[in-house]
């Protein structure tokens, strides 16, 4: 009967020695910059922090953020060492949409540290009284555009896109936030929109008096998926099976990751090393604590991506034996597509142009020869 209790004890032991490593490498208080406090993925911070807080007497401060841009300039800045944000981290690798503006930022040298892959996700809300699920029937109705939030305004328009339509062919109604279109919605002023299967934001629209519904994106549909894949080749058919007015036998979506967990190149990578090594060690403790916090599972995790990972998680990763020689392969080509970015920006940016708009048509006509001549898909030639 001993040997059950030694290998508990042993086990124990080096468990509670795992955690005091990760407490060793994290500094007492840790910034977060999330989505708005009532989206899934500041709930998602603050359970994670009530769990670093129990365990290594670490504070974690979630940073609310109602865009793109206002998640990502603390980062930028050094107020924050992470973000728990969208895809639209990943513009600002490549220095399009609002990140192309030369005064403040340019391509940036984000990096991975993990993402949340639950059985829910991202998808178009809609009006019930549309009567359709299907994006070619929004076709004059009124659609949300958050302003400063590119990666949310492009997803709404991928999925306009799958039904052949374009922002031309809706009524754009544009709100300074996402918690802003939300009410917008509550409130009768918009008929579709970005929300979260399984989390508050899609909860607020399922409890309103008009109700919601999902818009379906199903694989039959090929010419609709070709559309979208050109459009947005890093979108993937998902059945979603989770979430606020999801059936129990799931829902086609066009997904991408959501949320990410990232950091720049420069915060140190033992302070990433130990916060992802906790992320991943202390999953057990608040994967149950918040709407859709199951996906930050370490099993879940897809260790190559579009954008590369920080040195310090691809330490802890390797520790953990689930990084392999073709997640290196996927890291090197990334690290060189930044650097063709940095290195095209900083000659477009010491030339002389006229005014924004001429420096603008000149950095997206480098951008895409620098990156077809390195041998990368540009993805965008202008926006």
């Amino acid at each position: 009967m001993r040997k059950p209790i030694l290998g508990g004890l042993v086990a124990a032991l080096t468990f509670a020695g795992s955690l005091a490593q990760a407490e060793d490498e994290l500094p007492s208080t840790i910034a977060v910059t999330t989505y708005s406090t009532t989206a899934a993925g500041f709930a998602q911070m603050v359970a994670v922090g009530a769990a670093l807080q129990e365990a290594h007497g670490v504070n974690l401060r979630p940073i609310p953020g109602d865009n793109d841009i206002s998640r990502q300039a603390p980062l930028k800045q050094g107020a924050a060492q992470f973000s728990s944000t969208g895809f639209g981290v990943f513009y600002s690798q490549e220095g399009i949409f609002e990140f192309a503006d030369r005064g403040q930022w340019g391509p940036q040298p984000v990096r991975l540290v993990m993402s949340n892959i639950s059985d829910g996700g991202i998808g178009f809300a809609i009006d019930p009284e549309i009567g359709s699920n299907d994006p070619a029937d929004l076709k004059g109705k009124r659609v949300a555009q958050i302003v400063g939030s590119p990666a949310l305004n492009l997803l709404a328009e991928a999925y306009l896109t799958y039904g052949g339509l374009s922002w031309d062919d809706v009524e754009i109604v544009e709100f300074p936030g996402f918690g802003a279109w939300l009410d917008g919605y509550v409130n009768g002023q918009v008929d579709a929109g970005i929300a979260v299967t399984d989390s508050g934001t899609s909860a607020k629209l399922a409890a309103s008096s008009r109700g919601m519904t999902w818009a379906h994106f199903p694989q039959y549909n090929a010419e609709g998926w070709a559309r979208l894949k050109d459009f947005a080749p890093w979108f993937e058919a998902k059945t979603v099976t989770s979430g606020n007015e999801v059936p129990s036998g799931g829902l086609p979506f066009a997904v991408y990751r959501y949320p990410n967990l990232v950091t720049y190149e420069s915060v140190e990578e033992a302070t990433v090393y130990g916060f992802t090594k906790a992320m991943a060690e202390l999953y057990p403790q608040y994967k149950d604590e918040a709407p859709g916090a199951y996906g930050w599972d370490p099993e879940r995790q897809g260790l190559s991506y579009v954008m590369p990972f920080h040195e310090g998680a691809i330490r802890y990763w390797k520790e953990a034996g689930k990084w392999t020689e073709d997640d290196q392969a996927n890291q090197d080509r990334l690290l060189e597509r930044q650097k063709v970015l940095s290195d095209t920006w900083a000659e477009v940016t010491g030339g002389e142009h006229a005014d924004e708009e001429a420096f603008k048509s000149a950095w997206a006509a480098a951008r895409f020869a620098a990156l077809q001549e390195a041998g990368f898909n540009p993805y965008f030639e202008s926006w």
